[in-house]
């Protein structure tokens, strides 16, 4: 991918079969999400304190419908509500 050309880097090769292609990538493009979800879900965990957040820095809040103020709440609880 580091042509910068999307569509090319997409392209199934003229050599091979569209099904094998799509899945090989497929299977592949979900071991990728599975890692970077792993990494992302266990560093979320050291946030617990309201209002911290992962990213360092970022902080979370939360309203529902019946509450006009929005209160802090961890990264953790914020994917539990949302």
């Amino acid at each position: 991918m580091g042509s910068g050309n999307l569509r090319a880097a997409v392209r199934v090769p003229p050599e091979e079969d569209k099904s094998e292609w799509l899945a090989a990538n497929t299977v592949d493009f979900y071991n990728e999400l599975s890692l970077m979800y792993g990494l992302c879900s266990e560093d979320n965990q050291r946030f617990s304190k309201p209002g911290e957040g992962f990213p360092p820095g970022f902080e979370y809040r939360w309203a529902d419908a019946s509450t006009k103020q929005a209160i802090r709440v961890s990264s953790p609880e914020y994917g539990k509500l949302h």
